[in-house]
């Protein structure tokens, strides 16, 4: 069955949100009904199993203050059990340590500003003019959340296996969240309370008239 949408009654950012619930539900939670994608084009080849959600402008952010601080774990260990006026010096120089470690990585965060985003079913692949493309599998994915409305936060792995935190501005995020954290993030604590999505949505879309999928509670109760 093809659902048929009266795409007026939403603004731009609930038309994400009702997409979202819908191909999440249908593709991956087990919801009856099919999904009719919208026809895209996009200037790379794409796999098998693979589908185009969305091809829209976004800004994306490399958050090197999220990098692995060197002094984290040495201070845990020295704050607690302190028993000498040397230690509770030591424990103070290594907290000093990793606050300056701290905005060391901060004043090193790389804003990579506005370029085209092109979200699948399986990937975030971020293209600038002159510049390497940026590509996150979902399924290379190490961390993932929401940290504002219509921001996701990723972290994954460089080619050299270092740790990349990467910032997505997007209306898309909450698709990008739930995508992963369905197949990879299943006891996800945002996951599980359902907080990926905004407070009353579903209830929202039924006095528009126009329901969308419970993916909300269906993650919940898988």
């Amino acid at each position: 069955m093809i659902v048929m949408v009266n795409w007026s009654v939403f603004n731009p950012f609930e038309a994400v949100l009702w997409q979202t619930c819908q191909i999440i539900g249908v593709n991956k939670l087990g919801w009856p009904g099919r999904i009719e994608l919208p026809l895209l084009g996009c200037m790379f080849p794409l796999l098998k199993e693979e589908n185009l959600v969305a091809v829209e402008q976004a800004r994306v952010r490399w958050l090197k203050s999220k990098a692995p601080q060197p002094y984290e774990r040495a201070t845990y260990r020295d704050a607690i059990g302190i028993s000498s006026v040397n230690d509770i010096k030591y424990a103070q120089f290594g907290l000093a340590m990793t606050d300056e470690m701290s905005k060391y990585y901060a004043r090193k965060d790389k804003d990579l500003g506005m370029g085209r985003l092109t979200v699948t079913n399986g990937r975030v692949h971020f293209e600038r003019p002159r510049l390497p493309d940026l590509i996150v599998w979902f399924s290379d994915i190490d961390g993932i959340d929401l940290t504002g409305e219509g921001v996701v936060e990723i972290v994954t792995r460089k080619d050299d296996g270092s740790r990349l935190v990467l910032e997505y501005h997007t209306p898309w995020a909450s698709f990008i969240f739930g995508m992963t954290a369905v197949a990879y993030f299943k006891r996800h604590p945002r996951l599980l309370s359902g907080q990926w999505l905004p407070p009353g949505f579903e209830e929202h879309c039924e006095r528009l008239g126009e329901p969308c999928a419970p993916a909300r509670r269906l993650a919940m109760n898988r």
